[in-house]
């Protein structure tokens, strides 16, 4: 049965927060349950590209009125060649991008003809203007004339500029603008075009850089700038000039430029950025080095302008196995000075991703003696990670970068939910092992599968069975099949971390062989329904006359690792132990039901096992005859039982049963005592006779009492609550935190009970325990008992 995924939402969100890169593994997830639908869309459609190729699909799923995934669009890439026959369609979608309100990016390449007969629907009105909300803009532009002229030089520029800053205006959202490229001629502002007045963040490249920030300039826009990222070629009066103006500069991002005809030195480029001390609240400084000479003198006088009590972040891109750094001692004793307090940072990135990988650990040894300071105080790193691909090509997928404790969460949350389990399985290999374990965990085998199960263990291919931690069996002597549980022990051995059994049973011809020897690492076995076949039947008498004894006991003493028995109905006569029976030395829990409990607990107590168990659970099958057995066996409990369930029935049985079981019990001889569960098909506890019961414990450790009772309102009016109430005092049981009442029956069809009605009545009548907080109400429909299933059973015997 499917869980729908009832893992909380927050989880969910972080899982596909880390996958946000990956479609494939976003996709997959998309189909694990509804609840991963949402998140997987958003970032499945979040960023979105058209061009002239897709443009007019893209329209059509636009004007759909199916469409659905407008809501989760919050980037935008747009690639516009003018030459396409359907170039002219962004213009005709304007209105239908507006829809869009979510989109906060846009990434625009341009190429464009400039002419006075489209320059306004390509820059003023049209698609540039249908994101009024956007913040980010990325821009890249080739804005060419119809007819270029050229220079003496021999050289084209264009007699009619580009409107870029009055586009850039169309976006009164903007925060960052980032310009990546631009070719053509820009044209003056007007003295309306504005700057957005949010805008923050500004990365130009070196066509864009003067006009930019000379706009800003005449706006006095410049002081509410707080990241500038520089190209390697500018016009240095101008970038002075508005340095001069960043008052308020918290990331500067410069890049040092190869010896050219610009910048014949590295000091001449240096110097045009010299007074830092301009910056006082600059955080973080990244440096790219473009040919890997740097002059270190030189950056050391660039930092040292540095009055930066705020910087957190310097990031050095650089050819690091270039052979020419090799002092940095002084550059380590400036960093780590109490000129920078709040530095956390100091990154060394190699930038090359084509040089040889072969002295990366010899260079992080190099780097890390070089800074002994920063070493130290932890504030180095180094990133030396190299592709064997271009930047460019360099995609992986992350799905299987998930923390693996994440992901054995998120699959512990879907155990019984198999067809989620194998939608994990396809995220990722990270995903396989785990998966696997829960969909192979529990196997069910029968008569009708048996020799298919059988072939799969025999398969050298056969990858399954470190898996299996379960196994359900159910054996039907009168099949054909059957006789192949016991051929098929041997490769049953296999099963190495087999830890549960659970076999119902119609034979006892191999109890002591075969089928059930096994499972020698089995630690918890159910058994139900045990009988014998050789029997006698008389059909005048309409019963079974059973001539066999079942050696139940003896078969419990092949699981020499049992730590918990859980006996069902059974049917039929048990033979009694012989001597050598011994239990098995890790024996704890008992769940003991039908004609068992006086058996087991007298073979135990021969042997001097009781004191070991820490767990009872007894279902109303305590024959009368077997009263002072029970007697024995519960004083010889002791103070190692923690848990003890117990289930009452009617006085109608009292001709067979012992009926009066809370009568049986001193609960004094169990001072270790944790949890107390009573369970009530018939509706008649008195909740004196549970006060009665617990008046006798000693309950310094006592937590928990659960009591599943009929919460019929016509059932639980006609009981008092009062004394259960106040007996169940804080004084008396300190460490007592949860008093639950749960909904049990024991018919097989049960009206449906008001819940809202109960609650009241029962937190008006449970006063004192409803006020501390300890009362609990679980109306979840469980039967306790059916009385048909065992009475008929018993009626055989």
């Amino acid at each position: 049965m499917s869980t729908e995924l009832e893992l909380p939402q927050e989880l969910v969100d972080s899982i596909l927060d880390y996958l946000e890169g990956d479609p494939a593994s976003l996709r997959t997830c998309s189909l694990l349950a509804r609840a991963w639908v949402p998140r997987s869309r958003s970032y499945l459609f979040e960023s979105l590209l058209i061009n002239a190729e897709n443009i007019l699909v893209f329209r059509d799923l636009l004007r759909s009125p199916c469409c659905t995934f407008i809501p989760h669009v919050r980037s935008i890439s747009a690639e516009r060649p003018h030459r396409h026959k359907n170039d002219t369609c962004f213009h005709e979608i304007a209105q239908d991008m507006r829809f869009l309100r979510n989109v906060r990016t846009l990434e625009l390449r341009l190429s464009i003809v400039v002419d006075s007969a489209n320059v306004d629907a390509s820059f003023r009105t049209g698609f540039v203007a249908a994101f009024p909300n956007v913040t980010h803009l990325i821009l890249t532009g080739y804005f060419e004339a119809l007819a270029p002229n050229y220079d003496s030089g021999g050289e084209a520029y264009y007699s009619q500029p580009a409107p870029l800053i009055e586009m850039i205006c169309s976006f009164p959202a903007l925060q960052s603008l980032q310009i990546q490229e631009l070719s053509g001629t820009v044209m003056d502002p007007p003295a309306s075009a504005v700057p957005p007045a949010g805008l923050r963040s500004l990365n130009l490249c070196s066509s864009s850089l003067v006009p930019v920030l000379a706009w800003l300039r005449s706006f006095n826009h410049l002081p509410r700038i707080n990241s500038l990222t520089l190209p390697s070629k500018f016009d240095t009066s101008v970038v002075r000039a508005a340095l001069q103006q960043l008052d308020d500069l918290h990331h500067l991002d410069i890049t040092l430029p190869r010896a050219s005809r610009f910048f014949p030195s590295y000091t001449d480029y240096l110097l045009t950025l010299s007074d830092l001390s301009l910056h006082p609240n600059l955080r973080t400084l990244i440096i790219h080095d473009g040919s890997a000479t740097l002059n270190l003198g030189n950056l050391i006088s660039l930092i040292s302008t540095l009055d930066a009590s705020a910087l957190e972040r310097i990031l050095l891109v650089a050819d690091l196995f270039s052979n020419v750094f090799r002092k940095w001692d002084e550059l380590d004793a400036v960093l780590a000075s109490e000129r920078f307090p709040y530095l956390r940072d100091f990154t060394l990135k190699h930038k090359y991703w084509n040089r040889t990988a072969a002295n990366i650990n010899d260079t992080t040894a190099f780097m890390r003696v070089s800074f002994p300071l920063l070493s130290a105080s932890g504030v180095l790193r180094l990133d030396l990670v190299l592709s064997l691909q271009s930047p460019a090509f360099n995609y992986m997928p992350i799905g299987s970068e998930l923390p693996q404790e994440l992901v054995d969460t998120i699959l512990d949350c879907l155990e019984r939910d198999h067809a989620s389990l194998k939608a994990c399985s396809l995220v990722s290999r990270g995903w396989v092992a785990r998966s696997r374990s829960y969909l192979f965990g529990a196997c069910s085998i029968d008569a009708e599968n048996i020799l298919v199960f059988r072939e799969l263990l025999q398969s050298p291919h056969c990858t399954f069975t470190p898996h299996v931690r379960s196994i359900s069996a159910e054996r039907r002597h009168t099949h054909q099949n059957d006789g192949c549980f016991n051929g098929m022990a041997s490769d049953l051995r296999l099963l190495e971390n087999l830890r549960s059994l659970k076999v119902l049973f119609s034979t006892d011809v191999f109890l002591r062989a075969g089928f059930m020897s096994a499972f020698p690492n089995v630690t918890h076995l159910v058994l139900t329904c045990l009988e014998t076949y050789s029997s006698t039947y008389e059909s005048n008498r309409e019963q079974v006359i059973y001539t066999r004894p079942a050696p139940l006991i003896e078969m419990i003493c092949l699981f020499r690792a049992l730590q918990s028995l859980h006996i069902g109905k059974l049917s039929g006569i048990l033979a009694n132990p012989p001597a050598n029976a011994v239990p098995p030395p890790g024996l704890r829990s008992l769940n003991l039901r039908f004609h068992s409990p006086g058996l087991i607990l007298e073979w135990l107590q021969s042997f001097n096992q009781l004191p070991n168990v820490d767990s009872l659970t007894l279902v109303p099958s305590v024959r009368r005859g077997e009263r002072s057995v029970l007697r024995g066996a519960l004083q010889q409990l002791g103070g190692a039982l923690r848990n003890l369930d117990i289930t009452l029935i009617d006085a109608t049985m009292n001709w067979f049963y012992e009926t009066d079981l809370l009568a049986l019990f001193d609960l004094s001889l169990h001072p270790n005592l944790r949890t107390l569960v009573i369970r009530d098909p018939s509706g008649t506890l008195d909740p004196r006779e549970l006060v009665s019961l617990m008046n006798r414990l000693e309950a310094a450790a006592f937590e928990r009492l659960l009591l599943v009772v009929d919460l019929s309102m016509e059932i639980i009016m006609g009981i008092e609550w009062d004394a259960l109430d106040v007996f169940l005092s804080p004084e008396r049981f300190p460490r007592l935190r949860n008093v639950t009442l749960k909904h049990g029956h024991f018919k097989k069809a049960v009206a449906n009970i008001d819940d809202t009605a109960v609650t009241v009545f029962m937190q008006t009548s449970l006063p004192l325990l409803a006020g501390s907080g300890m009362l609990g109400l679980d109306f979840s429909d469980t039967p306790i008992v059916r009385y048909i299933d065992w009475w008929h059973s018993s009626q055989r015997i």
